[in-house]
């Protein structure tokens, strides 16, 4: 298989229902684009990594990276785009509330910007939002109410350094992979805190889905 040009990380945790869903979605999107599209399974005990692998026996575009013993998101990030075969690795959730349509959006802004570092699918902007069926009201308070919080403390611009939905430079990524903590949810703050004033970063507002 020749270089693709973007890969994509899903890490994944008893995600087999959806595993054909995002793959099919996916296709669609990127009919036009080189690419792969990563596995990343916490030996999920539902057989999430069976149905990849059978998804595997059909289409050389998709692997799985199985983790035994290894658990938690940030982790699994890190592993995937240390894994990912092309230059710009994007990252979403397998949970189906990422907008994949705006995956063209993205790779658009770094085919048009070489000094352009990552972009950030964000539902704060004034062209995200998010599904009144994907959260409560209680729910989405918070989640704004900790992301006003992330921001403030840890100095970081982005309007939703919260997001589990991004496409990054990888080499860009790399530069900041050792100072990353592998355990909990949100590598993405984590990178901008890092490494964030020496970043250029763009964002895309979508809708997070239910």
């Amino acid at each position: 298989m020749s270089k693709p040009t973007l890969s994509i990380v899903i890490p994944t945790y008893n995600e087999k229902d959806n595993i054909i869903l995002i793959l099919e979605e996916l296709k669609k999107v990127l009919k036009s684009i080189s690419h792969e599209i990563i596995f990343v399974d916490d030996n999920s005990p539902d057989g999430t990594s069976a149905v990849v692998k059978d998804c595997m026996k059909k289409s050389s575009k998709i692997r799985l990276i199985h983790r035994i013993g290894r658990k938690g998101l940030a982790g699994a990030v890190i592993e995937g785009i240390f894994a990912a075969n092309a230059d710009i690795v994007a990252v979403m959730d397998c949970d189906l509330q990422h907008d994949e349509t705006k995956l063209l959006d993205m790779i658009n802004l770094f085919s048009k910007n070489n000094s352009l570092d990552i972009v950030i699918g964000s539902r704060f902007t004034e062209t995200g939002e998010i599904s009144e069926k994907a959260f409560s009201k209680i729910r989405e308070l918070g989640s704004k109410a900790t992301t006003f919080i992330i921001k403030k403390v840890l100095n970081i611009t982005s309007t939703d350094p919260l997001s589990g939905f991004f496409m990054v430079k990888k080499e860009s990524f790399l530069k900041s992979s050792e100072n990353l903590q592998t355990q909990g949810f949100k590598v993405l703050a984590d990178f901008l805190a890092t490494s964030g004033k020496n970043l250029e970063i763009k964002e895309i507002g979508y809708r997070f889905k239910k």
